[in-house]
């Protein structure tokens, strides 16, 4: 039954387009703009080429518009999705600096730079306080000092 309608309508249009086809080639029609001195003339065509034109893109821009706003779901991914990459990112970084300094402080530590070693231990234990590295390699240079 929707077929049937489908075509219906699609013949309909078919003939109407074919008619107002017909109607410009008997009479291609004739536009004239005159504005501040500028004087447009042209054939029918243009004007109503560019208000379709023009008219599709509003119901293009209305439309997306409408399923980004309509739909709190929706809004709510991109209001979130927003913020994760750059989480992600500053994640990332602060992971590939604490795997860095974890690498260097054993390096400062048996090079007998206890102080390098302890500072920036203690800077790492301020990005990650419970890390057990960390812990046990502050610890190891307080016995060191301490000795």
């Amino acid at each position: 039954m929707k077929l049937r309608i489908y075509f219906a309508g699609l013949l309909l249009l078919t003939l109407f387009l074919a008619w107002v086809g017909e109607q410009f080639i008997r009479d291609p029609g004739y536009v004239l703009i005159n504005y501040a001195g500028y004087v447009i003339e042209t054939s029918v065509w243009l004007p109503i080429v560019l208000m379709v034109l023009g008219s599709g893109v509003i119901i293009l821009l209305w439309e997306i518009s409408q399923r980004l706003l309509s739909s709190p779901a929706g809004f709510r991914r991109w209001w979130i999705g927003r913020g994760v990459k750059s989480t992600h990112k500053k994640t990332l970084l602060s992971l590939i600096e604490l795997t860095e300094q974890l690498t260097q402080a054993p390096l400062q530590l048996n090079q007998q730079q206890q102080e390098k070693c302890q500072a920036s231990l203690q800077r790492l234990q301020t990005i990650a306080p419970h890390n057990k590295q960390i812990i046990k390699l502050l610890a190891q240079i307080q016995q060191r000092i301490e000795n």
